[in-house]
C-alpha cells in the first residue's frame, strides 16, 4: 500500500567489559581478613550490558486522517558500579533496568483550519540495585572495607497511563492550542 504505510525498526547492542583495579595496600589488608568473610580479588569486574529496541509504524487512512504507534525498549545490567579501589568483591552489587515506552497518536484535519491530535501512551520502569551477597560490612582506617554495600537493596517501579488531546485553531496569521493531558 503504497504511501499510506511507513515501518521502522532498530535493534541495538551494546556491551562494556570493564573493570577496577584494587590498591595494593588494600589487596593485602583484604587478604587477612578472608577468614571474616572478604574475598580480595586484584580486579573488580564492572561489566555493562544493554538492549534496546524501537518499532514505529504510520498509516495513512485518508488525506485528513492518519496514525501511528510507537514502541521502544530498553533493557540493561551493569555490575559491581558502586565498587571503588579499596573494597573486595562482597562490597559489589548489580543494577538493572527494564524500560518500556508505547504511544498511539490519531492526527486528524477536521478542516483546513482546525487540527486535532489524539494521543495514549504508556510507560513502565523498574529500576533495581542490589547484592547477591550478604556479607557484614566491615570498614577498616585508610577507607579499605568489605561487605555487601549499605546502599542495597533499594528499587524505583514505576507504571503511568497518558490520554492526551490537542486541538489547534488557525485563523490568518494566528493560531490557537489548547487540549488536555
Amino acid at each position: 500500500r503504497k504511501e499510506k504505510d511507513f515501518f521502522f525498526f532498530a535493534l541495538e547492542r551494546q556491551r562494556e567489559i570493564t573493570s577496577i583495579v584494587v590498591n595494593p595496600d588494600s589487596l593485602k589488608e583484604l587478604q587477612l581478613v578472608k577468614s571474616l568473610g572478604a574475598e580480595p580479588a586484584a580486579n573488580i569486574p564492572t561489566p555493562y550490558r544493554d538492549w534496546r529496541y524501537s518499532i514505529r509504524l504510520d498509516h495513512r487512512f485518508n488525506e485528513n486522517h492518519s496514525a501511528f504507534l510507537t514502541y521502544n525498549s530498553q533493557s540493561n545490567k551493569g555490575e559491581n558500579d558502586q565498587s571503588g579501589s579499596q573494597n573486595d568483591l562482597t562490597a559489589g552489587n548489580f543494577t538493572t533496568n527494564e524500560l518500556q515506552l508505547a504511544n498511539l497518536t490519531l492526527n486528524s484535519v477536521l478542516s483546513p483550519r482546525v487540527v486535532n491530535a489524539f494521543t495514549f501512551g504508556y510507560q513502565y520502569w523498574n529500576n533495581l540495585i542490589d547484592s547477591e551477597k550478604y556479607v557484614p560490612a566491615v570498614n577498616f582506617p585508610g577507607g579499605t572495607y568489605f561487605g555487601t554495600n549499605v546502599n542495597v537493596p533499594q528499587q524505583s517501579y514505576q507504571r503511568k497511563w497518558q490520554f492526551r488531546d490537542d486541538l489547534s485553531f488557525t485563523m490568518k496569521s494566528h493560531s490557537l492550542k489548547t487540549g488536555f493531558d
